[in-house]
């Protein structure tokens, strides 16, 4: 979105529309953007987004419990990306229209991160759960390496509706890939050798079925009580702001302070593959276990818990 809408409300790009203009006996042409959005309508729509994904975090979270989670994270994918393919054709409408369609995109999304944790509850072994989560959380930097120069290679050569309609598509040929491809957990996966089903269920042990049959409710008191709970939501905001400002926002940057054209912005990937490095490296603080987390093991930073060797 933040490619596309540089060539869309910027003159001086090859889609910019010429209109010609009568002044006394002089006539003339200038480009006009094909898109008269101010930045308070430009900000509106990116910022729209994030309406819609702040609201769905929490129920993600019981879709992704109650219903199959690989199918919940599935399904919100390939809804956000047939909406993708309405946004050249909402543009046309009415900004008002792109925000309404950027508002259910981040409703439907807003259930993914939660869905990922509900597939490593049945996939991932206890001790290895941080890792495996993290290095799938990763691809969404990794993405952005992908996607970025991509999206500018296709404004600048086809136009800034490619984009929308080239990832809807590939979110719709992951899709029908994904649905027949992933499963639940182990015990219905046909492709998983048996040894490897039974150390994963073993790993796990009862816990999966456990909390999928009794609902326990969650101690919100002690979590806002919880120094490192805020120590994690302020890390999280710092590393979410800075992230979606770039992925927002840096295309415009590089055009506006640099001159850069959408197809020129490789440069900018640095930080993103920086960020995927980061993210993607293991803490160098051992496993250990604190009285306060048993039964299950955790990285802990208090200096005080002895590590578990």
């Amino acid at each position: 979105m933040g490619v596309a809408m540089v060539a869309m409300t910027h003159n001086d790009t090859l889609h910019a529309r010429r209109e010609l203009v009568v002044n006394g006996n002089r006539s003339y042409y200038v480009n006009k953007p094909e898109f008269d959005w101010g930045p308070e309508i430009v900000g509106s729509l990116e910022s729209s987004f994030f309406w819609g994904y702040l609201v769905t975090q929490v129920p993600g979270g019981y879709l992704a419990a109650r219903f199959p989670a690989n199918r919940v994270f599935g399904l919100a994918l390939v809804c956000s990306a047939v909406l993708n393919m309405l946004i050249p054709g909402a543009a046309q409408l009415h900004y008002s229209a792109v925000m309404v369609v950027r508002v259910l995109q981040g409703l439907v999304e807003g259930v993914t991160y939660p869905a990922c944790h509900g597939i490593w509850r049945h996939w991932a072994p206890p001790l290895e759960r941080s890792r495996l989560a993290t290095i799938s959380f990763t691809g969404s930097y990794a993405g952005a390496v992908v996607g970025l120069p991509l999206s500018g290679h296709l404004t600048d050569s086809v136009g800034w509706q490619a984009s929308f309609y080239f990832y809807g598509v590939a979110g719709i040929l992951w899709f029908v890939a994904w649905w027949f491809l992933s499963h639940e957990r182990p015990a219905t996966c046909p492709s998983i050798s048996h040894e490897e089903r039974v150390y994963i269920e073993e790993a796990i042990g009862e816990s999966s079925s456990l909390a999928a049959k009794m609902w326990m409710r969650p101690p919100w008191k002690a979590f806002a009580k919880s120094m490192p709970v805020w120590a994690i939501v302020v890390a999280n905001f710092c590393r979410s702001f800075t992230f979606y400002l770039l992925i927002v926002d840096e295309a415009a940057y590089f055009k506006e302070v640099f001159g850069y054209s959408l197809g020129e912005e490789d440069s900018a990937l640095v930080s993103h593959i920086t960020m995927s490095i980061v993210v993607s490296e293991p803490c160098p603080r051992p496993l250990c276990r604190c009285p306060s987390a048993e039964p299950w093991p955790t990285i802990c930073a208090s200096a005080r818990c002895p590590p578990r060797w």
